[in-house]
């Protein structure tokens, strides 16, 4: 069965690295030969830091300046 839809299976497999996950219905598109049209994590990521101003990333909820912490994705230094 696997080796007669080798070309559906192998999409899937790249749509669930790109995706991460799928939904059922999202399955059911691939192997019905439609493409998916949805952003992935890392552009809904993006896409929530560009909405970030300086002035955002500076104060927390309470309205306090202070540091949150390393940014998403920070590869922290040692030292």
């Amino acid at each position: 069965m696997i080796k007669a839809n080798h070309d559906k299976v192998e999409q899937i497999a790249h749509a669930l690295l790109k995706y991460e996950t799928l939904q059922v219905d999202e399955v059911q598109q691939i192997l019905d030969g439609k493409g998916l049209e949805k952003p992935t994590v890392g552009e809904l990521l993006a896409v929530e830091q560009a909405k970030r101003t300086p002035k955002d990333e500076s104060t927390d909820k309470a309205g306090k300046k202070g540091d949150e912490g390393p940014a998403l994705g920070a590869v922290p230094q040692l030292g």
